[in-house]
């Protein structure tokens, strides 16, 4: 019987607080309506993404037509070196702000100005971080909050495109400027010869010259053989022609041109043996003719400087519209009702009061 009262009670209770909090709907209809506004405009924000690619270094078949070329020990690629200098371009940024421009990536009537719109896309192209694997020669790009997935994925094909562009264009002005400062060199070096030759013969024109103006002031003196204090000054280094003084003068003076002249005809042919090594080395030119053999060099053959797919492409949302529509909804659904709940409270405290 007591139990069936409680009951009873209870279910009184309850019916009278629902007409109560029923009294209090304005409260709740404007928390939820609050609410579903809110989340209604949050669930229709656009969608934001995380985007990470891995670029890896070419294979040891793309890099294998290199491998003559570089063979003559003039410049050396290597698949290292190629995604070396494509992270490199990529972190200069201006091949990502290109990609943007090139592609409509952020409409131009969203700013006031052309500048405007610039500075944006510099500043998502300075959004985007590279980070490499320990120990390996394996990089990831990675991008936080990007929104217009599809246009940026678009955007960011064709600047790793350009990047690749940018280091071919690199290593083909840097192979032509070594093989100019190489023939450079090669030319000094012929060049310096050619001096080196021309200083023998004059320094042995002169020693000769010398020692004739001692034999002339020596027969005026009446000697007839020549003197070792008639040692003349010494021109170079190649050289020291004197008199020995136990030969007629005329002797000594034959002897001495014919020894001296082959010493300097000796001396000579090894310098012009030199020249021509030089000249007739045409590693530099086969090295050059063999890297334009490749695809460094041959546009219709694809430069690879680095590996990647772009359907291998991770994405992933980094805001959830439904979820947070529904959840916003709930909360203020319970607050509302929390809310007119306290104010049935409060108007039962001030009636007992």
């Amino acid at each position: 019987m007591n139990k069936k009262k409680y009951q009873k009670k209870t279910d009184l209770n309850l019916f009278d607080l629902i007409v109560q909090l029923w009294q209090k709907k304005l409260i709740i209809l404007v928390g939820v309506t609050l609410s579903f506004l809110l989340s209604f405009y949050i669930s229709n924000l656009p969608d934001k993404y995380s985007i990470n690619l891995e670029i890896n270094p070419v294979t040891n078949y793309d890099v294998l037509e290199y491998y003559y070329p570089n063979s003559f020990d003039f410049y050396k690629i290597n698949k290292e070196k190629l995604i070396n200098l494509f992270i490199e371009k990529l972190k200069e940024r201006d091949v990502f702000t290109d990609g943007f421009i090139n592609n409509n990536f952020l409409d131009q009537s969203l700013y006031n100005n052309y500048e405007d719109r610039i500075k944006k896309l510099q500043t998502i192209a300075y959004r985007i971080k590279f980070s490499k694997k320990k120990n390996k020669p394996i990089w990831t790009l990675s991008i936080n909050g990007i929104v217009q997935k599809e246009l940026f994925l678009k955007s960011l094909e064709y600047s790793l495109n350009l990047a690749s562009s940018e280091v071919r264009k690199f290593l083909i002005e840097d192979i032509l400027i070594k093989s100019r400062i190489e023939k450079k060199q090669s030319e000094d070096q012929v060049s310096q010869i050619q001096r080196v030759i021309s200083k023998i013969i004059l320094s042995h024109k002169y020693n000769i010259q010398d020692l004739e103006e001692q034999i002339t002031i020596a027969k005026k003196l009446g000697i007839d053989k020549s003197l070792n204090v008639m040692q003349i000054e010494e021109r170079s280094n190649l050289n020291q022609l004197y008199l020995r003084g136990y030969l007629p003068l005329e002797e000594e003076l034959n002897m001495l041109k014919s020894r001296d002249i082959n010493n300097i005809n000796a001396k000579i042919s090894q310098l012009r043996f030199d020249i021509n090594s030089i000249l007739e080395d045409k590693k530099l030119e086969t090295a050059i003719d063999e890297f334009k053999k490749t695809s460094l060099y041959d546009f219709n053959k694809n430069f690879k400087s680095a590996s990647y797919d772009m359907n291998d492409v991770k994405i992933k949302k980094t805001n959830n519209n439904e979820k947070v529509f529904t959840l916003l909804f709930l909360v203020g659904l319970i607050t509302s009702i929390a809310l007119a709940g306290a104010s049935v409270a409060i108007d039962g405290y001030r009636k007992n009061n």
